[in-house]
């Protein structure tokens, strides 16, 4: 089988040391997992065996990872990745944690959280024997006592969820993995009554039905969680949904898109912002007048926080959808091997119902801020009449009109309190038609983001 003698040298017969053969170790107990490990090396996958190996005997995979070495790096992982593209039958493993120099940690933290190399079911990490642990005859039930000390008690692995160290739970991923993609499951009775079961609680979850008297804080109040949610978004979109704040007649911010720390006494210079952008859009139309593109110019850059505030909003709701569902679960089924099978059989349904969400919302988000402006709202002439009624109101004011008395004045005299150039009004109108419409348009995104 090409296995190097007893003192061989390390290189002697290298090219040698890799055949079709394979060397079969079985492990039978009550307790053992019906798995099998095929362990290939990923540092010589170039070797046309080593890549045979993979594509005849993995069925399911265990990305491993030592933390000496970067997973985008490791090509081991592209053979996994080109026969299992969603994901569904690939777990990774970060090993040797206890062998990583110091200052190194927080990159391979990333990777355990799954925010580096993303997979479907996420990373686990274990720490194994080390050879002066074989050559002093630690048991393998010695190395677990070690292993649940080394990650409970060393940072920064102690903040990551136990269900994610251990050789305990990635076993247990690795059979649920198996039987999801095999379609495999035990005591077929128990999983039909608990689907069930679950699927009614959905039922009334989605209606916001609650068959408990719990705080709100209760993961499986969704309907309530999620419609909680849903305001606070609307609030905090509202008031921070937009790069520049919006001016009354009074030159003062809105109160509508006023954001919480700021003074209602506060003055602001209207052209500050869209100004600018005047100059930089002028064309072809007439002095005093607003390039159409300008209008879609300026009401892309206000509406720059829209990506962000939606995306972390939709974050938040996938977030509330999964607690309720592990809630849901571990209140209806009681075996632990049913549960966690079930579990990772849902997994890459529930992350195809998250990237659906995600497409969704780009296309939301490029349908408002990509596209041609447009509208058939007629809030849209109305709220730019008012405003415009009241600027009209407020320069009356300033050229000594007051409210509640009555007044002779000639028609040709009332151009005299609009005393501006015509680049000036250029830019009053582009603020007011942006206003009128980003008003229109993030009532629309709003109600389509959270139906």
């Amino acid at each position: 089988m090409g296995l190097p003698t007893p003192g061989a040298d390390s290189k002697e017969g290298f090219d040698k040391r890799f055949s079709g053969d394979v060397l079969k170790i079985e492990v039978f107990g009550p307790k053992q997992p019906q798995l099998s490990d095929v362990d290939v090396p990923g540092l010589f996958h170039n070797l046309k065996i080593v890549r045979g190996l993979m594509k005849d005997y993995m069925e399911y995979y265990l990305g491993r990872h030592g933390c000496s070495r970067q997973p985008l790096q490791s090509r081991s992982f592209r053979l996994p990745r080109e026969a299992d593209k969603d994901g569904s039958r690939t777990v990774g493993v970060i090993t040797k944690c206890d062998a990583l120099q110091r200052g190194d940690e927080k990159e391979v933290l990333n990777i355990a959280q799954n925010t580096v190399e993303k997979l479907t079911h996420g990373w686990f990490l274990v720490k194994n024997r080390s050879t002066q642990d074989l050559k002093d005859g630690v048991t393998l039930q010695e190395r677990d006592v070690e292993e649940t000390a080394f990650f409970e008690a060393t940072s920064p692995w102690n903040v990551l969820s136990k269900d994610r160290v251990g050789v305990e739970p990635l076993t247990r991923a690795a059979e649920g993995v198996r039987r999801a993609s095999t379609g495999t499951f035990p005591a077929a009775p128990i999983v039909k009554k608990a689907c069930y079961a679950v699927s009614k609680l959905v039922e009334n979850g989605m209606n916001g039905i609650y068959l408990t008297e719990s705080g709100p804080e209760d993961p499986t109040k969704l309907r309530w969680r999620i419609r909680t949610t849903k305001e606070e978004f609307a609030r905090d979109f509202t008031k921070h949904g937009h790069k520049w704040a919006f001016k009354t007649a009074q030159n003062t911010e809105d109160a509508e898109f006023e954001e919480d720390d700021s003074s209602d006494d506060e003055e602001y210079e209207e052209s500050e912002n869209t100004e600018p952008v005047h100059k930089e859009t002028k064309g072809v139309e007439l002095q005093g007048t607003v390039h159409p593109h300008l209008i879609t110019v300026v009401f892309r850059q206000q509406s720059e926080p829209w990506e962000e505030l939606s995306t972390t909003h939709l974050s938040d709701v996938k977030d509330i959808v999964e607690q309720y569902f592990k809630a849901t679960f571990r209140k209806v089924v009681k075996e632990l091997s049913v549960l966690q099978n079930l579990e990772w059989f849902l997994r890459p349904r529930i992350l195809e119902g998250h990237f659906k969400a995600d497409e969704e919302l780009r296309k939301l988000l490029e349908d408002e801020r990509g596209g041609i402006l447009q509208t058939v709202n007629h809030y849209l002439a109305e709220t730019l009449a008012k405003i415009r009624s009241d600027q009209e109101i407020q320069r009356l004011k300033k050229a000594g009109y007051e409210e509640g008395n009555e007044y002779i004045m000639r028609i040709e005299d009332l151009h005299t309190t609009r005393n501006i150039s015509n680049d000036e009004s250029a830019v009053y109108d582009t603020h007011d038609i942006v206003k009128s419409y980003y008003k229109v348009a993030m009532k629309r995104f709003l109600d389509n983001v959270i139906i």
